[in-house]
């Protein structure tokens, strides 16, 4: 059976994302942000067989936090509010058979989470990938006319007169 920290990051593996960080017990796994102040989060309860997948906010997005904390609780998520500055809610996941990961289960719960952030956005921060914003641009098909350039032994490019 493979221990906390190993399912932990099968959990994100199986969402797509890679760990990021850990907790400084080393029992919780975090992805890379999503958005400012907001990341994934798992860990797994070996006991009660069940992996857990959540959403963990700190610092600049603690306030949306609150505000889709009913939201949250409708998906079925939990609010964890362990002794940090963070606030998280999560979602346990019964194992699969023999003991697999529910690969089903999880993807739906990522689901949720998503959604639950997608319609609700924080005032200010975009939810455009930036391919998506620099797509969106009314220059986004213009063809430049750039002066020719070399490159200098240095590796500085310079403008050709």
């Amino acid at each position: 059976m493979l221990t906390v920290e190993e399912r932990a990051q099968a959990v994100l593996a199986a969402i797509g994302q890679h760990v990021d960080t850990r907790a400084a017990s080393g029992r919780y796994r975090r992805s890379k942000p999503i958005r400012p102040g907001i990341r994934y989060w798992t860990t797994a309860r070996l006991r009660q067989r069940e992996d857990v997948f959540g959403v963990q906010f700190h610092g600049p997005a603690l306030s949306e936090a609150l505000r889709l904390r009913a939201a949250f609780e409708r998906a079925n998520f939990e609010i964890r509010n362990p002794e940090t500055s963070k606030i998280t809610y999560a979602r346990p996941i019964p194992f699969g058979p023999d003991e697999n990961l529910d690969a089903e289960a999880l993807a739906e719960a990522k689901r949720a989470a998503d959604a639950i952030l997608g319609t609700h956005p924080a005032p200010g921060l975009s939810t455009m990938s930036f391919l998506e914003f620099m797509q969106a641009s009314p220059l986004a098909g213009v063809e430049l006319d750039l002066p020719p350039r070399t490159l200098q032994a240095d590796g500085a490019v310079d403008l050709v007169d």
